[in-house]
């Protein structure tokens, strides 16, 4: 995706009013400040058994997540 930007005729416009930064630049500059990915995975995985209300939310630890419409009112796992 970030080809994207930097190949398209758009590059050398700024890309916010009042910036004189272009979009190339910002991410030139946005890559330079981003750490690198761990080497070791983050194997936290916790499985537990929900239902899907009728607004096609599931709750975990008291938050709600939305989940594809066609799975309202079934069991599953979040």
């Amino acid at each position: 995706m970030s080809s994207y930007w930097t190949t398209t005729s758009n590059v050398s416009v700024p890309w916010l009013r009042g910036q004189s930064d272009t979009i190339a630049q910002c991410l030139v500059s946005d890559r330079a400040a981003l750490m690198p990915l761990p080497v070791i995975l983050y194997g936290v995985i916790r499985k537990q058994s929900s239902r899907v209300s009728s607004q096609a939310l599931v709750r975990y630890r008291t938050h709600d997540y939305s989940v594809p419409r066609q799975y309202g009112h079934q069991a599953g796992a979040s």
